[in-house]
């Protein structure tokens, strides 16, 4: 948790301080702080878009998925679904 934070940049306003304990952290989970802080920042980069995100993986695509769109709002309301 402590080397999430500061891959984060939320651990400590000192960066020197921060890499440090990110690094021992790190090191200690046998995983490279630094390469891992800079795979994490682009994962965030990309959270739950549609086709370029890592962990959201549409059931469909292309037109069904404006086909399922359409469905869900009329189901739910736009307040839903913007």
């Amino acid at each position: 948790l402590q080397g999430h934070e500061c891959g984060h940049f939320a651990f400590s306003k000192n960066l020197a301080l921060q890499d440090a304990c990110g690094y021992f952290s790190h090191t200690l989970c046998l995983t490279p702080y630094f390469s891992w802080q800079r795979s994490h920042a682009v994962h965030h980069s990309r959270v739950n878009h549609m086709w370029e995100g890592e962990s959201h993986v549409p059931k469909v695509t292309g037109d069904e998925y404006g086909q399922a769109m359409r469905a869900f709002r009329e189901k739910v309301g736009v307040w839903a679904h913007g």
